[in-house]
């Protein structure tokens, strides 16, 4: 018996100096390439990050299985439509031009049509017939846009892109035509919502997988805090992971306001939400967020939560150098030039206008910018 646990102690102890001698061997990596502030973030983020996922995905699978049993044949086509709108390289004017199908172009139509047969499938043999739900209210009114878009293909500076990129937007308002006449009751509705908030978690999961793969692409140096989050695989900008963190945070906080089963659950979302939010440095998302978040707020009646905001906010303000803080957090780094430009958006904004006013009726053809 001795023997044995001898044995097994000394394997423990060879394991245990075999991991730790590569988990320093990867830190001291990590170290020289990013330096000591992203280091401070990954070596106390890390552990705490693991503990919430643990703790947090103790109720998930009880709920994924509630929503996989409500799961219709247009919840996979809004699937496949995600998917198609997802970006795996990035190329230039140049290259798209000396090749326009690519296989990730390829990728793209195929998903889009197999969403186009199965709706004209539908369409044809009257299992769902959305055509007259295409046409009325505020998607009627979307789908006028998408006909005057294709229309322009006839004088397009490029009418093959704005052929296809229009005919892309006419199946995803058939989509949703198509899902709105299949619909019968609110809970049916909500399951659409359940179903993008899920698919939105994953991409979001792909963000944090690049950080722990592919760190030297996910992870970018940056004023205040030192990091600035970036998707890998698929490809995102920052604004695109804020986007992400800003959407799934006001919809978890939203239903952790209510009494609900899976609380753990969503103030895990929410945590790794804001987490996202804040390491994207993006300033869209986050003023978004905000404004969702008072909205929220007023809509749930917590007026009082509302007033403590307003009073405690100035007072942080007056009293600290929060926001001194905020302010460097908010500029991101940039110059006040650059900054003052919106981030290099004005000048593009000028030159849209004088564009515009060349040919101010017909322009040049829908998505040729």
């Amino acid at each position: 018996m001795y023997a044995v646990g001898t044995r097994r102690f000394s394997q423990n102890f060879l394991a245990t100096l075999a991991s730790s001698f590569v988990a320093g061997v990867g830190l001291v990596s990590l170290l020289l390439h990013f330096g000591y502030t992203t280091m401070f973030w990954l070596v106390c983020g890390l552990p705490l990050g693991s503990f919430i996922i643990l703790w947090g995905f103790q109720s998930a699978p009880a709920k994924l299985k509630s929503l996989r049993t409500q799961l219709r044949w247009w919840h996979f086509l809004w699937l496949l439509v995600f998917l198609s709108g997802l970006v795996f390289r990035i190329r230039d004017v140049a290259a798209i031009e000396a090749n326009v199908l690519d296989f990730w172009s390829l990728y793209r139509i195929i998903l889009m049509g197999i969403v186009a047969v199965v709706l004209l499938n539908r369409l044809v043999f009257r299992h769902t017939p959305w055509d007259e739900s295409l046409f009325r209210g505020l998607i009627g009114l979307v789908t006028g846009y998408a006909m005057v878009s294709l229309v322009s293909t006839l004088w397009s500076v490029y009418p093959m892109w704005t052929f296809y990129k229009s005919t892309e937007y006419l199946v995803d308002l058939a989509l949703i035509a198509a899902i709105m006449v299949s619909v019968r009751t609110l809970e049916e509705f909500k399951t659409l919502f359940d179903w993008t908030w899920v698919i939105l978690s994953l991409l979001t999961g792909t963000v944090w997988l690049g950080v722990a793969v592919w760190p030297e692409a996910a992870i970018v140096d940056n004023n205040l805090i030192g990091v600035e989050l970036r998707g890998v695989l698929p490809a995102m900008e920052t604004n695109s992971v804020g986007d992400l963190g800003a959407v799934l945070g006001i919809v978890a906080l939203t239903r952790l306001l209510f009494p609900i089963k899976h609380g753990r659950f969503y103030l895990f979302v929410f945590l790794i939400s804001m987490v996202t939010l804040v390491l994207s440095q993006s300033r869209s998302p986050l003023m978004g967020f905000l404004v969702a978040l008072v909205l929220v707020l007023f809509k749930t009646r917590r007026l009082g939560v509302v007033a403590l905001f307003a009073l405690l906010i100035p007072a942080v303000l007056s009293l600290t150098n929060f926001g001194d803080l905020f302010w460097e957090f908010f500029q991101r780094g940039q110059s006040p030039k650059y900054f003052e430009s919106l981030s290099g958006r004005i000048p593009l904004w000028e030159s849209g206008w004088d564009l515009f006013k060349e040919q101010p009726l017909t322009g040049y053809g829908a998505y040729a910018a």
